[in-house]
């Protein structure tokens, strides 16, 4: 694909100073006998729900190449999306504070400048940085390009081989965003950081046949239209019916974890890599379909794995883990201070032993729309959820309660109280929404928004 709009392959190298001292820092550890930081990559899967993946339990194989990264590091079993839709989630990501804090509080907010990135901090300290992504919202006219020597947005209409949907309609495939960053990590000088961004496995669910016939075998005569424009969920499903929209959603995670895969055997072993989803996906487990509605476990329980250098292989750690924590784990693997006042920590203090997890911190996950703000607020395996004044919180015990179907406010007042003064904290740290993206942008992404359900 040629240069267009929507691609920012080669954007100008700014703080070039910095980025040349970085470097000579590097080159001088290098010459005393100390190896330099390890090349990184940020893999970020979006509506990846936990436990459809086999490493966390799932029993059909969705994802074996996921389950080899998952031996060769520490995988988190307790992943926390900061948001259940993908941009509040990806500002926490590559900021490392929570989406309220710096004004992403709506589809239209754009990340304010003032505010680091995880690129921006790399490259500064020395680093290569690009960027494949996938999604309008994690795009530039977000503002999530900055720091990135190249920007790749991987926007395109394309009908899936094999289906018969309508023409036209936005698709996004995995492989197109492999093939784009394998073609950058061929010549891409040391060390670097790439961060990726796979749609799949978002709705429509409409996977390459091959993962599809994989998945579908005992669905057949499934009506395959249902998937188009969310049909599915407007209309009655029986159960074999459900079960054919969940195989085709588990098809799409195979597909995806095939193309991380093929990144991962193309970064070597010398690389690290962290991998999570942006949040998850609901199949009426609590009555409704798809994501952005509510702070139940099937949208906020992300994985989250930590492969590389130093990391232990073969490690689960029960170590709640946010988002949030990501950009300070990050920069410690590549050995660079993080800014003072993000609200998350590195998770690598965590993996020699779950004993760390004594703070107990409490961990927040934000959802606006609206006039609408609620906040889960989650200390260990307690997660208070509350939509504002005069809507009853619930309080869920998760170790005993997975499915979230007791309140146990009643039960639990000391540990439901001080969750709730936790949240009454976070509400006073909120800051007004930033600017709207540019208009024009906006119009440009109007259809691929639209495709992803985000716009009516």
């Amino acid at each position: 694909m040629g240069a267009a709009a929507n691609d920012v392959d080669r954007l100008p190298r700014r703080g070039l100073r910095p980025r040349l001292a970085a470097l000579a820092l590097v080159a001088g550890l290098a010459a005393c006998g100390t190896s330099e930081p390890p090349s990184i990559a940020l893999v970020v899967i979006d509506t990846l729900r936990a436990d459809h993946l086999t490493p966390y339990g799932f029993e059909r194989d969705t994802s074996p190449h996921v389950e080899r990264l998952a031996r060769s590091g520490t995988l988190f079993l307790q992943g926390v999306a900061a948001s259940p839709w993908t941009g509040p989630s990806v500002a926490s990501i590559v900021t490392g504070r929570y989406p309220d804090e710096v004004g992403i509080r709506g589809l239209r907010h754009r990340l304010p400048a003032s505010v680091p990135t995880l690129a921006q901090i790399l490259r500064d300290a020395g680093y290569a940085t690009a960027a494949v992504v996938s999604n309008a919202l994690a795009g530039p006219a977000y503002g999530y390009h900055r720091g990135y020597d190249s920007f790749h947005f991987e926007h395109y209409k394309l009908q899936p081989e094999g289906s018969d949907a309508p023409p036209g309609q936005p698709y996004f495939t995995a492989d197109r965003v492999t093939e784009r960053a394998l073609a950058w990590i061929a010549s891409a000088p040391k060390p670097f950081f790439l961060y990726l961004h796979y749609t799949n496995p978002h709705e429509p669910y409409l996977p390459p046949p091959r993962w599809r016939d994989r998945f579908m075998s005992e669905a057949d005569g499934f009506d395959e239209t249902l998937l188009h424009g969310k049909r599915f969920t407007r209309v009655p499903l029986d159960r074999d019916e459900l079960a054919a929209v969940r195989a085709h959603y588990e098809a799409e995670i195979a597909f995806v974890d095939h193309e991380v895969g093929r990144l991962v055997d193309a970064l070597g072993d010398d690389a690290a890599v962290v991998l999570t989803g942006d949040h998850g996906e609901e199949f009426r487990d609590h009555g409704a379909f798809l994501h952005g509605h509510t702070l139940y476990q099937e949208l906020l329980r992300v994985p989250l794995l930590l492969v590389g250098p130093g990391i232990p292989r073969g490690r689960t750690s029960a170590v709640p883990a946010s988002h949030v924590d990501i950009l300070p784990t990050v920069l410690e693997l590549a050995r660079v201070p993080s800014p003072p006042d993000v609200n998350g920590r590195s998770l690598l203090g965590a993996l020699g032993d779950d004993r760390v997890a004594g703070e107990e911190r409490v961990l927040f996950s934000i959802l606006e729309g609206g006039k609408t703000r609620c906040v889960a607020a989650r200390r260990g395996e307690w997660k208070l959820s509350s939509c504002g004044a005069g809507r009853g919180a619930v309080l869920h015990d998760l170790s005993r309660d997975p499915g979230e179907s007791r309140n146990r406010a009643s039960e639990q007042r000391a540990v439901a109280l001080e969750l709730a003064r936790a949240i009454e904290e976070r509400n006073a740290r909120v800051v007004p929404g930033t600017r709207p993206v540019d208009p024009t942008a906006a119009r440009r992404m109007e259809a691929a928004l639209r495709a992803l359900g985000y716009v009516e």
